[in-house]
């Protein structure tokens, strides 16, 4: 698959998730995507549920009143870093997730 394509369709995950990850679960929101053939077939499951995680930080940290900046120190990461998980350049590692996971349970 192209990158283009790729890139187009995590904003469009991620598009989703703020507009719906408000009223539905991450599970629902998966559950909704995988269910498109052509979502499923150029990303992972496993991409699809970071995009989701991340995205859900990102609302919650807006509603908790905290700048990028802040999250990302919140966090450990390098500021250049969250940018980049933000913007969807990279994905973060298992062990940024369960950063992620943490802070979403805290």
């Amino acid at each position: 698959m192209a990158i283009e394509d790729r890139d187009f369709i995590m904003r469009q995950v991620k598009t989703l998730a703020q507009g719906l990850g408000t009223f539905l679960s991450r599970k629902t929101l998966k559950d909704l995507l995988v269910y498109h053939d052509e979502t499923s077939a150029k990303l992972s499951d496993a991409e699809i549920e970071v995009i989701l995680l991340v995205t859900e930080v990102s609302l919650r940290a807006t509603e908790r009143g905290l700048s990028a900046e802040q999250l990302a120190s919140r966090l450990n990461f390098p500021p250049a870093h969250w940018q980049e998980i933000l913007a969807g350049s990279v994905l973060p590692t298992p062990d940024e997730c369960a950063q992620l996971e943490k802070f979403l349970a805290g």
